[in-house]
């Protein structure tokens, strides 16, 4: 078989916003280089496929479609092309969320960035064999969902709260690589890990820095061990719910020192595997996909109305705070000031939903699965709670299963039935743009999953 590696610069010009945050965020500095790193393969017939994992946040269906066209235009590859975002906090902001907007112009470089990355490795293509296995670090991913002592959920609580009782659901910890070769030269990885990528980005003001987070410093790690230029493609496996700190014991604060103490832990891992792998030059390649219609989470009229009145609410709080007042009383309004332009931020985001489910109450998402030998990629353009995830590799007919999520697109959030039952107001089933789905989407996801492995098969 042939396989081909490249990576092209991604890196967004500064001052630019930055993805991932309720809260307006300008990064002002570059701290390490993002990139699109691409692995084209190719069997003994004529099936190709890409894998491209991206360091931003998410990618709208737009950008994808806009890089496959330039993929089969400049190097002919018109099936089996899996566009994946890290889901990186530290880059720029590359989707509609919370009132804010992306840069079109940059949108527009990055999908033919994307393509030249594609189309540089399908250049770099030689003869060379592939292992795939698969590690575990428990040390790098925690549930980040907490049942307190009143049955309700809080997403990444203070550590300090008494009421914290335990997580509210499991952890994925597996670390699935595919690796290449030529003549027992390294060539580059597929690395694929859950943990949401929120080490650095969070830090003060004066240091938002544009970073590629932990899965930079997993490629660092592998590439200072293995050969200068070995490229590692990260894919982001279902981590709606994780996060790379125990924030029940939170001893981990944000910092690039933490970003790299996670990314050597998988890295050290995935080093750990490769030593072990069996090298192989005949892989078979499928590729299939499907696009289902998903269907919008519905929204009564008691949020609608509450939302409509958050408007007036703010304006209220604002103008008594040119009273004249004790300091006490002033600090007190502030905080429910602070508070009530939280839920502003979300009224708008249900009224923004309202409008689009009136227009079409059904949303399209691509459900993609590329097999490589005994080893399956199933792309889905969502963020998953685990709990999918871990359904999927459990009863997938092949020996080894990786989900990359956020892959060809974006739809939000996809909760497990059981996590909206648990708090209207906990991130990720709290309704907005960024978790707009209704609860049976991610029964579907997982059923439309094992209907293509099973296909492949």
């Amino acid at each position: 078989m042939k396989i081909g590696f490249s990576q092209i610069s991604i890196t967004s010009p500064v001052p630019t916003l930055m993805g991932g945050s309720v809260a307006r965020r300008v990064a002002k500095s570059i701290h390490d280089e993002l990139f699109a790193k691409a692995m084209v393969v190719a069997d003994d017939g004529d099936t190709k496929a890409a894998i491209v994992g991206c360091d931003v946040l998410s990618l709208k269906r737009r950008t994808v479609e806009k890089a496959r066209e330039i993929i089969q235009k400049n190097c002919g590859i018109n099936k089996g092309v899996l566009i994946a975002a890290t889901h990186d906090h530290a880059g720029p902001l590359t989707t509609c969320i919370f009132s804010q907007t992306p840069d079109e112009t940059y949108l527009n470089i990055l999908a033919h960035k994307i393509a030249e990355a594609v189309c540089s490795a399908n250049q770099n293509l030689v003869e060379g064999k592939i292992a795939i296995g698969a590690g575990k670090e428990e040390r790098a991913t925690f549930n980040r969902r907490f049942v307190m002592i009143d049955g309700t959920t809080t997403t990444q609580p203070n550590p300090e709260d008494e009421r914290i009782v335990k997580p509210e659901g499991p952890k994925d910890a597996q670390v699935g690589i595919i690796y290449a070769e030529k003549q027992g030269v390294p060539l580059g990885a597929i690395v694929n890990y859950s943990s949401h990528p929120v080490c650095v980005g969070w830090l003060p003001e004066k240091d938002h820095a544009i970073s590629a987070d932990y899965p930079g410093y997993i490629a660092r790690t592998i590439e200072k061990k293995l050969r200068r230029g070995f490229i590692t493609v990260f894919l982001n496996g279902p981590c709606g719910n994780l996060n790379p700190s125990d924030h029940a014991k939170r001893n981990d604060l944000e910092s690039y020192q933490f970003a790299e103490n996670r990314g050597m832990m998988i890295g050290t891992e995935v080093l750990r595997v490769i030593k072990k792998m069996k090298m192989s030059s005949k892989n078979s390649i499928r590729t299939i996909s499907r696009i289902i219609s998903l269907p919008l989470r519905e929204i009564s009229d008691e949020e609608l109305n509450e939302a409509k009145q958050i408007a007036e609410k703010i304006e209220i709080v604002e103008d008594l705070l040119h009273g004249q007042f004790t300091p006490t009383f002033k600090d007190n309004l502030k905080a429910t000031l602070t508070s009530i332009r939280g839920n502003k931020i979300y009224a708008r985001e249900i009224l923004e939903l309202d409008r689009e489910r009136k227009n079409n109450p059904f949303i399209s998402a691509e459900v993609q699965a590329i097999k490589i030998g005994d080893g399956v990629i199933i792309g889905i353009p969502a963020e998953l709670f685990t709990e999918f995830g871990l359904q999927i590799k459990k009863n997938s007919p092949f020996r080894y299963t990786f989900i990359a999520e956020l892959s060809n697109g974006c739809v939000g959030y996809v909760p497990t039935r059981e996590a909206f039952g648990t708090g209207p107001l906990s991130y990720g089933t709290r309704t907005a743009r960024s978790s707009k789905l209704a609860p049976e989407v991610g029964d579907m996801f997982v059923e439309t999953a094992l209907e293509l492995l099973k296909r492949l098969k």
